[in-house]
């Protein structure tokens, strides 16, 4: 019985020095400050377990320091630890399991180990032989991570050829975080294209090219988008591209050319197009056609500078009466090549004037009528009748006629001109035409040069000058004095006369005597005293068989 309560005795001296043991660890653990790692130190509140451990913000995929405390067996018997475990996105350490001796001590370490981005939860429980529930620590903290970056976030191209590539430039994609990066996807907008070792991922901390190149499909600024979608949260990243389409440009002047009633197998007179390369590129590959009863010249060669223009000439040559159609055509490299301009005339039903000669010469003395006329023929050569038919000569000219007021198809008709100088030197006119044809009106210059035989003739029987301030002097035109006599002329005076003598200056190389063929200057000068107009002559006298011989002088002075 003894033995039997002894044994008994003993287990319940046991089963209460456990209880005893276990009270004491589970008090010991309830005020024991946690020892933490350097950053602070977290302690049990003296009821309610542990405080909770807040690890702040965490890098995903990185781990935290450990948040570090110790636990003191102050029982009578070892400390066995069933389990000391961390949930997910926490990691522990521990010198505790398996087990700790009466006295002794250890020690526990927990990071933060996020795999996600966000507010994180967990707990760290720690169950032992000790009597009493479980201790668990509440766990929290942020996983974050550092999104990708681009560089740089724009490329400029300038110009570039319609068609053509330019060479590559660089983007770099940087991994900030911690984890590989999954590259879903680079792509980039119309008229540029890219190259790239940045998928299928990026290695944490690494960084992958992207090479960019502009291939514009059209002329002008173009804008687009470099575009990498991926897993990080600010997908997808961007980079601005801009570049400008070189393209040429063809505007044309006309879009129609109509020419009006033509004699079958005869040349109209041209009308032109001009071409004007608009474009910010060569026009090159030039090429230029007319077809049906047309034909055309130009000056723009096989390329047209950007903003440069040539010029395109075209004749009208009717091949038959009616209506007659055809195209001037260009070809090149311009959008909307070829390019046309649409040409339209009209074969016969028009009279045209065709003249025999464009000048005639003649030559006399002032004031008498050259005997010897010279004639012109005008004949029409269209196939209509030429009408309202007048005839007109100027200057020191004359003309006679046989053409009435009309001539017929194929007809011609004779005019006759004569030269009557009216003063000494070239003299100058036209023989005028004035018709219904479409080239109305034609003419014939005409030109003289009138000289007093044996005598000395001038260059010009007058001067008129320019407006000249009051007080002022003038430039000096010339005159030519010229001795066509066959001995020399004695020249007595060389003067100015008239009401407004004073008012002219005049300087000669002339002398006393002018040999045989030879000829002097005489130099004049227009200085006005007054406003208005200034008259005065220049008066040679000599022993030639027209002394003397006189110059006009007029002027204008102008006051202030």
């Amino acid at each position: 019985m003894g033995r039997t309560h002894n044994a008994a005795g003993s287990r319940r001296e046991r089963v209460g020095q456990h209880a005893i043991e276990g009270f004491l660890f589970g008090l010991l653990f309830t005020v024991t400050a946690w020892v933490a790692n350097p950053g602070g130190i977290a302690a049990f509140p003296q009821a309610g377990g542990p405080a909770p451990m807040n690890f702040g913000n965490q890098e995903v995929g990185t781990h935290s320091p450990g948040h570090s405390f110790k636990l003191f067996n102050t029982g009578a018997t070892v400390l066995v630890f069933h389990t000391v475990q961390a949930t997910a996105n926490f990691g522990e350490t521990d010198t505790c399991k398996p087990s700790v001796p009466v006295g002794g001590n250890c020690e526990i370490s927990v990071t933060f180990d996020p795999t996600t981005v966000g507010p994180l939860t967990g707990t760290l429980t720690v169950t032992t032989n000790a009597v009493g529930p479980p201790y668990i620590v509440k766990l929290s903290g942020t996983g974050t991570t550092s999104p990708p970056t681009v560089s740089p976030v724009s490329l400029s191209y300038g110009d570039e050829a319609v068609g053509g590539t330019s060479a590559p430039q660089e983007v770099t994609l940087t991994n900030n975080a911690a984890l590989s990066l999954t590259v879903t996807r680079v792509s980039a907008s119309s008229g540029w294209t890219q190259t790239n070792n940045c998928q299928p991922s990026v290695a944490p901390k690494a960084n992958c090219i992207i090479k960019v190149s502009f291939q514009p499909a059209s002329g002008g600024q173009l804008n687009g988008t470099l575009t990498i979608n991926d897993y990080a949260n600010d997908s997808p990243q961007t980079v601005a591209l801009d570049g400008i389409g070189a393209a040429p440009a063809v505007r044309l002047s006309e879009a129609i050319l109509n020419f009006s009633g033509q004699s079958v197998s005869t040349t109209s007179s041209s009308k032109s197009v001009t071409l004007t390369n608009t474009g910010n590129a060569t026009l090159t590959n030039l090429t230029i056609t007319a077809s049906g009863d047309f034909a055309q010249t130009n000056n723009c060669g096989a390329s047209v500078g950007a903003s440069g223009s040539c010029k395109i000439d075209v004749t009208f040559t009717p091949t038959a009466k009616g209506n007659r159609t055809g195209a001037v055509t260009f070809t090149d490299n311009a959008s909307g090549s070829p390019q046309q301009v649409s040409l339209r005339g009209t074969g016969g039903g028009a009279a045209k004037a065709r003249l025999s000669t464009a000048s005639l010469t003649f030559s006399g003395q002032p004031g008498s009528a050259n005997n010897s006329s010279q004639s012109v023929t005008l004949t029409n050569t269209g196939d209509e009748t030429l009408t309202n038919l007048i005839i007109n000569a100027s200057g020191d000219f004359a003309q006679t006629n046989n053409c009435a007021d009309s001539l017929a198809a194929s007809a011609s008709c004779t005019i006759n001109v004569t030269f009557k100088s009216t003063g000494n030197g070239n003299r100058t006119g036209a023989l005028t035409f004035t018709d219904n044809a479409s080239d109305s009106p034609q003419s014939v210059s005409l030109s003289g040069t009138a000289a007093t035989a044996g005598g000395v003739l001038l260059s010009t029987s007058n001067l008129t000058f320019p407006n000249q301030p009051v007080g002022t002097r003038s430039s000096s035109p010339q005159v030519t004095v010229q001795n066509t006599t066959n001995q020399p002329v004695n020249i007595t005076t060389i003067v100015i006369g008239g009401a407004n003598n004073g008012d002219f200056s005049l300087m000669h190389n002339c002398g006393n005597s002018l040999a045989s063929s030879a000829a002097c200057q005489i130099t004049v000068t227009f200085n006005p005293s007054a406003a208005g107009t200034r008259a005065a002559s220049v008066i040679i006298v000599d022993d030639a068989a027209n002394s003397p011989q006189m110059i006009s002088l007029t002027g204008t002075g102008v006051g202030p």
